[in-house]
């Protein structure tokens, strides 16, 4: 009847250890209802990454072992427990249609929030609507607070954006996003923004609103 993701590992020989769907998984941590509250879409979850923790932190509630997860169709970050095969903490928004869910050493957690909505209909195209004028948005949220921020150290310029493809990559204290093929490097600590425009023939880069010619 629709879409199943899941989750599932492997030992250092490739044998699979363990493989669970998200249906078995939002039935064991009593979220059924998060599946079907708006009917039952064909791809219901959209799992877009899955970041293993490798680390514990004293005072947050990831621990080693963990699991990240992004469902971009319900808009929700979840801490996943393997032994408990449960879904210990979410939290829906206030992004929306986020992909690349991940924590940094100090136990902070980012996201790209592509801060789109779009219908069953009209997946797969270019025909998607912001939620606000700033478009795509690295957001960051603190466990011990609960608050989220935008991670106002790296704003893109304004043409420079993507719809539904975009993503973010923790590197130590780098903080690595992708718009439409253009990569920003962005250093948290100096606040330093390098651009990585992708090879082309004509020398000529589209992005969605401008065209950039690059020169020697």
């Amino acid at each position: 009847l629709f879409v199943e993701d899941a989750i599932f590992s492997m030992d250092k020989d490739g044998k699979i250890k363990d493989n669970i769907g998200l249906t078995e998984i939002f039935y064991n941590s009593g979220l059924k209802s998060l599946i079907y509250n708006a009917g039952l879409q064909i791809d219901p979850y959209h799992l877009n990454s899955v970041v293993r923790i490798d680390q514990n932190f004293s005072n947050i509630l990831p621990k080693e072992g963990d699991y990240i997860l992004s469902l971009r169709h319900m808009s929700m970050v979840a801490i996943y427990r393997p032994n408990l095969k449960k879904i210990i903490w979410y939290k829906i928004g206030p992004w929306t249609n986020q992909h690349s869910a991940q924590i940094n050493q100090k136990g902070e957690l980012y996201l790209f929030n592509n801060n789109v909505i779009d219908t069953i209909y009209s997946k797969g195209r270019d025909n998607h609507y912001f939620l606000s004028k700033e478009k795509n948005i690295i957001n960051k949220f603190n466990f011990i607070t609960n608050e989220v921020e935008i991670e106002e150290n790296c704003n893109r310029p304004k043409d420079i954006y993507a719809i539904t493809g975009g993503r973010v990559i923790l590197k130590k204290n780098i903080l690595i996003s992708i718009y439409r093929g253009i990569t920003m490097f962005c250093n948290l600590d100096t606040k330093q923004q390098t651009f990585l425009f992708p090879d082309t023939d004509d020398g000529i880069v589209d992005t969605l609103a401008v065209r950039y010619l690059k020169s020697n």
